[in-house]
Formats: structure tokens, C-alpha cells, sequence
């Protein structure tokens, strides 16, 4: 069990990873400088954008930080810009580079994207045991048309899929090497780091798009200490080396969720702020329709 992945190649697994990769920069290449601005130029607001949509406010956002850095450097920027973390991921790469245009995202939203279908492989064949299963349940979550805006867009969504997939992974590695009473302590303090690990990157990504989750994450490690209990009973491993390290994991990642600093739950459904940033959609939308229009009469 402590090698459950051992019958998968590493470099089966690199290519796959690679094909993820791919696939998802290409299609969001196409969607942005093809689909969009050629086939349906009616839903195009411009630069590889949708209409009506989120990412629109963090463009701007992220377009008026990086001037303001270009004139006070660095230490203008902020990862919450306007309390929008992709904003300010977006602005640090607009001033890195001086390509003030979203596809400068997309080689990491690809992958994050594919991050995220690599993770559900490797939790679904965990799981089951299936690498058919594992291959195919990834393939439709990488091609599926619901997250086609997540990885093509700027959006929270690709930040925080894969803080959810790490999330549950971690759990389920740690639970998995609860069962195992054969594991030497090299082996599962390995184990246990590499799953700590992965829950300080989930922690991080929830923490760039949806701090306030992280409320949550809080409340399901409590839960997760009474999983651990009734695993130990049912296994009987109150005294294994797995238990102990399973309780420093729960302990560690407790401490490390409670010291982050994050919003309260209330701003999760703050009208104003949703009103404020709507309008600031809409506003954007409004000048480029306007700017259009002057164009053509000039």
C-alpha cells in the first residue's frame, strides 16, 4: 500500500501531466485569440475576454496596479488587490513582463488546470485501484465545457479547484497510511510530509482566491481528528507510529489554517462589496462600447 503508485510509471505519469498541459493552453490560445475575437466577436469584450464576467474586473484592477508599480516599483503591488487575489497574481505578470494582456496568464492557468486533472487521477486511482478509471474520470474533469472559462479566463476558480483536489488528497493519503501497520518510520514520515506538503499548497491557493474558506478548512480538520479516531479503533493503531504522526499532521495543519489572517464569513455574502465590484464591471464594459462607437464615427 505504501507504494500504491509504484505500478504507474513515472514517466506515464510525466506524459500524461504534459498532454494536461498542453491541451489546456492551446484550447485557451484558441478561445483567446481566435474563438472569441473572430467567431463570436458579439460576446468578445476585448483582449480575450467575455463579456459580462469577473475577469473583466480583475483586468483592469490588475492593469492599474502594474502602472502604479512601473512608477513605485515593487513595493506598490499587493496579492489582494481590491481584495481580489487573481488580480493581483495578474498584475505581478503584467509588470514582470510589460505584456499588459490576459493570455500572458495562460501558461500558469494551464497549469493549474492541469494540476488540478492530475490530482483527480491520482485521488480517483487511489481510491479504486483503476488507472482506466483514473485516466478517463481525469480526461472528462481536463475537457469538461463547465470549466472551459476557469483556465481561458482570469478567474478564482482555477486557483481554488485545485486547493479543494489537494485538500482532499492529502486527507485521503493520510488516511490511507493510518491502515498500513507494516510501514517503517522513514516510510511514513515521508509519507506524512509529502501529504503536509500538499495541504500548505491547498492552504496557499485558498488563500490567493477564497480566503474565507479557510473558515472551513477549520472546521473540517476537527472533523477529520474524529476519522482519524474511529480508524484507529477500527485498525487498532492507537499506538502506531502512523496514529502519532497522523495526530502531529492534524495538529500541524490546525495551527498553520488558524494563524492565517482572512476575512470573516459575513464578507462572503457582502451585497455591497458584489454591488461595488458589478458596477465596476459594468462601467469597463460601458467606456469600450463607448470607445467603439466614437471610433466608427470618426
Amino acid at each position: 500500500m505504501m507504494k500504491f503508485t509504484s505500478k504507474i510509471k513515472s514517466s506515464s505519469l510525466g506524459l500524461m501531466y504534459i498532454g494536461f498541459f498542453l491541451y489546456s493552453a492551446l484550447v485557451a490560445l484558441f478561445v483567446q485569440l481566435y474563438l472569441l475575437p473572430v467567431l463570436v466577436p458579439e460576446i468578445h469584450s476585448g483582449d480575450g475576454l467575455m463579456i459580462s464576467g469577473d475577469w473583466i474586473f480583475y483586468h483592469d484592477i490588475a492593469t492599474k496596479l502594474a502602472l502604479t508599480m512601473n512608477e513605485e516599483g515593487f513595493g506598490a503591488w499587493s496579492l489582494h488587490s481590491n481584495g481580489q487575489g487573481p488580480a493581483g497574481i495578474l498584475a505581478w505578470h503584467y509588470w514582470v513582463t510589460g505584456v499588459n494582456y490576459p493570455y500572458i496568464l495562460i501558461p500558469l492557468n494551464s497549469l493549474l488546470h492541469a494540476s488540478s486533472a492530475f490530482v483527480f487521477f491520482k485521488i480517483i486511482y487511489l481510491v479504486f485501484s483503476s488507472k482506466r478509471a483514473a485516466l478517463v474520470s481525469s480526461i472528462i474533469y481536463l475537457i469538461l465545457p463547465l470549466s472551459l472559462t476557469f483556465y481561458t479566463q482570469i478567474s478564482k476558480e482555477v486557483y481554488y479547484n485545485l486547493a479543494i483536489l489537494l485538500f482532499v488528497f492529502s486527507n485521503l493519503l493520510v488516511m490511507k497510511i493510518l491502515t498500513n501497520k507494516k510501514s517503517s518510520i522513514i516510510q511514513s514520515a515521508n509519507y506524512f510530509l509529502r501529504s503536509f506538503s500538499l495541504f500548505c499548497i491547498s492552504v496557499l491557493l485558498i488563500y490567493i482566491s477564497r480566503p474565507h474558506v479557510l473558515l472551513f478548512y477549520i472546521g473540517i480538520l476537527y472533523l477529520t481528528v474524529f476519522f482519524f479516531v474511529v480508524v484507529a479503533i477500527k485498525y487498532k493503531s492507537f499506538l502506531s507510529i502512523n496514529f502519532i504522526f497522523s495526530i502531529i499532521w492534524i495538529l500541524l495543519s490546525i495551527v498553520l489554517v488558524k494563524n492565517i489572517p482572512y476575512p470573516e464569513v459575513g464578507n462572503l455574502f457582502n451585497v455591497q462589496a458584489l454591488n461595488k465590484n458589478m458596477k465596476a464591471i459594468n462601467s469597463i464594459e460601458a467606456n469600450k462600447v463607448n470607445s467603439i462607437e466614437a471610433n466608427k464615427v470618426n
